[in-house]
């Protein structure tokens, strides 16, 4: 009962079965007997061979080709042409790499039969022509078929692909047969791609031929890298660009940018000057694959030092012989930037060049000139150390023509004291217009510059020691300057003398004095001089004093009024040089100044000063008040005369008749009346009259007023 197998478990049954059965297949299988009555069964199970055991043929030339049995015995050995074929124990052989013959296979099934294959005669492929590219996983490589073994020409469409490549693509041009392979994209690393094609000529036999392609495709890998370099002191770093390890490829080109756009490039990448930052690389590979990489520039601090910055001559500035260094204060004037360096300093060279720990401390101080060797290395980079020396030397104080001056001064005001100007004292030490001075009253101050007094001193008799401190841009000094006081003299006999007008008198100095030098030029003891101010300079004990003298002319008295009561006057003087003398006749004087028993009329007083000077004179009247008046010609009260009244101010005179009519009016200092009224005689009567004026000295006004008898000719 034949039946076709499947890759399924299927059960075939046979009913009414009897006697042996014979189970014919070219694979395994197995059967089974069971009872008849459908409830219970008892059976066996068979397994085995077909009657010989048969090898198959897969694949192709060039394309996987291999010899097989069916698997599932427990061992194999292949032979070739009955010679066992060493180390080919499984189901599956190449016979490509035994060659042409005929291949068998002994298989054993354990607890079954042991059984040779029926030999399978096998011829190998025609020889193949293997031909290797190298490409850029950027490229694609075309290939343009061409029989060598014919002069045919390719048919294209015979061009077939048998075996494809596992890492690329092959697209075949139908009409040019033109076959191109492309790597896959997003290759990372290199890789070898193989693929076979089959191409036939256009003759009758057609030529064929096989073609093994062996593509190794290669990737261009970069890497970023960095370099660091010492910066300059413009601060840009040197690199050597072309040592930096951006790729493995040893034939790859490099070029350089100093921008991601990669236009401006970098002509000298071997000597490349520039600041930290970033430049990029193009990579190219032989194969025309171009990638960029980065390189990270960075610059170390490049230890600097100028000792010529730092002034090494220090001064001493408070005399003590030593001198104080803080090394704090001296390394930013030799070293820029210095938070970047570490600096040492060594009083040997060998230490500095060794930069070992035999440091000088940070404040040092030394007393005699010493040379002093700085290291300056850098706190990050390997940047080399910069080295010098420092000359360390004691400056010199300001240079002063003596450090000891003495000084004289005179009391030229003779109160035993003298205010002094100590800077006035400076050309005694130095002439430098560049040096200050400071004053003290210790040298121990002076030299530490400590409590300085004012240079304004008041100097005693007992005279005064004082220090100076002195400053400029040299070291400081100190020196001493000793003030005495000297007293001068005075002229017992000069005073202050009064003079006459006109007059001159002879001043005498007095003997006693080395020298005499009056106002007026004389450098006699005395001199002969008018009313003015004069000064002497009175030499003695090598001081000069100047003594002043006035010599004034004599004022004349003023005689500032004079009060006339009845027939006595009193006189009022003031100025001029009393005591007075007075005299109404300019001959005889007497010391009182009231006259008493004076007659009516203008009188003249004369006065005259203690010194005895001209006099001053003044009129005064005594009223005479008329109360008569007969102007009948015989020369006797013919008229009405007030004319001693011109002396007086504000003088009116007015005569009115009983009916208080005006008969007279005095005017124009006109003070004497003919009794006589616009030209006309007066009848005899009684009349009134008023007098008044005011008084020149004391503007005081005065009035009298009474009655007049008028007896005219009848």
């Amino acid at each position: 009962m034949p039946v076709n197998g499947n890759p399924n478990w299927v059960t075939y049954s046979k009913a009414n079965v009897t006697g042996n059965i014979t189970v014919t297949s070219t694979k395994p299988v197995t059967a089974g007997i069971a009872a008849g009555n459908g409830a219970v069964g008892y059976g066996g199970y068979f397994a085995g061979f077909s009657s010989i055991p048969v090898i198959t043929k897969t694949g192709d030339c060039y394309h996987g080709v291999l010899l097989e049995v069916e698997s599932g015995s427990d061992a194999y050995q292949w032979y070739l042409n009955g010679a066992i074929i060493a180390g080919e124990t499984n189901p599956t052989i190449n016979p490509d790499l035994y060659g042409s013959g005929l291949y068998t296979c002994y298989i054993t099934k354990n607890n079954c039969e042991s059984r040779f294959t029926a030999p399978y005669d096998h011829t190998v492929c025609p020889p193949i022509t293997t031909t290797v590219y190298d490409i850029g996983s950027c490229n694609t490589k075309v290939i343009n078929p061409v029989l060598t073994n014919s002069t045919q020409t390719v048919d294209p469409a015979y061009t077939t692909v048998i075996v494809q490549p596992t890492n690329g693509t092959l697209t075949i041009n139908p009409t040019t047969g033109q076959i191109v392979y492309t790597p896959n994209p997003g290759i990372t690393a290199d890789i070898t791609d193989t693929f076979t094609y089959y191409i036939q000529g256009d003759g009758n036999p057609a030529a064929f031929e096989y073609f093994n392609i062996v593509v190794n495709t290669h990737v261009l890998k970069t890497n970023n890298a960095s370099m660091s370099s010492c910066a300059a002191a413009n601060g840009n770093g040197t690199f050597d660009l072309t040592t930096a390890v951006v790729t493995a490829d040893p034939n790859a080109t490099k070029t350089y940018f100093t921008n991601a756009n990669l236009t401006d490039q970098i002509m000298v990448p071997a000597s490349y000057s520039g600041p930290a930052g970033t430049v990029y690389v193009k990579v190219t590979s032989v194969y025309g694959c171009s990638q960029t990489a980065t390189i990270t520039l960075d610059t170390y601090p490049t230890p600097n030092l100028n000792t010529s910055n730092f002034n090494s001559t220090i001064c001493d500035n408070n005399f003590e012989g030593i001198v104080n260094v803080n090394f704090a204060t001296v390394t930013p004037q030799i070293v820029t930037n210095p938070a970047n360096f570490q600096v040492r300093y060594y009083l040997s060279q060998a230490d500095a060049n060794a930069g070992n720990n035999n440091t000088l401390p940070a404040n040092w101080a030394f007393t005699t000139n010493t040379t002093v060797y700085v290291r300056v290395s850098a706190n990050v980079g390997g940047c080399p150390p910069a080295l010098g020396q420092i000359n360390f030397t004691i400056g010199n104080g300001i240079p002063l023509i003596t450090g000891n001056a003495k000084a004289e001064i005179c009391d030229n005001d003779l109160n035993g004291s003298e205010t002094v100007n100590l800077n006035d004292y400076k050309n005694l030490f130095t002439t430098d217009p560049g040096v200050a001075l400071s004053f003290y009253s210790s040298l121990t101050n002076a030299q530490t510059g400590t409590n300085p007094i004012a240079a304004s001193q008041v100097l005693t008799a007992a005279g005064g020691v004082f220090y100076i401190r002195f400053q400029s841009t040299a070291c400081p000094n100190t020196a001493v300057l000793t003030l005495n006081l000297k007293t001068p003299k005075k002229s017992a006999t000069l005073t202050d003398r009064v003079i006459c007008s006109n007059e001159k008198i002879m001043l005498d100095a007095g003997p006693g004095f080395t020298s005499y030098l009056w106002s007026t030029g004389a450098a006699s003891q005395s001199v002969s001089v008018g009313a003015g101010t004069y000064y002497v300079d009175l030499g003695f004990n090598g001081c000069v004093y100047r003594q002043t003298v006035n010599v004034t002319a004599s004022q004349a008295p003023n005689i500032s009024r004079i009060d006339v009561t009845g027939s006595t006057a009193t006189v009022f003087v003031t100025g001029g040089t009393a005591p007075y003398k007075y005299s109404l006749n300019g001959i005889n004087y007497q010391t009182s100044n009231v006259f008493t028993g004076l007659s009516r009329g203008l009188h003249t007083v004369y006065v005259l000063g203690a010194d005895g000077c001209s006099h001053v004179t003044k009129e005064f009247l005594v009223i005479n008040l008329i109360n008569t008046i007969t102007p009948n010609g015989d020369g006797i009260n013919d008229v009405l005369n007030y004319s001693e009244l011109r002396i007086k101010q504000n003088v009116m005179i007015e005569v009115a008749d009983r009916y208080g009519a005006s008969v007279y009016k005095s005017s124009d200092k006109n003070y004497i009346w003919d009794g006589k009224s616009n030209g006309r005689s007066l009848p005899t009567g009684t009349y009134w009259y008023v007098i008044q004026w005011t008084e020149p000295d004391t503007k005081l006004p005065v009035s009298y007023s009474g009655w007049l008898l008028f007896k005219n000719r009848e």
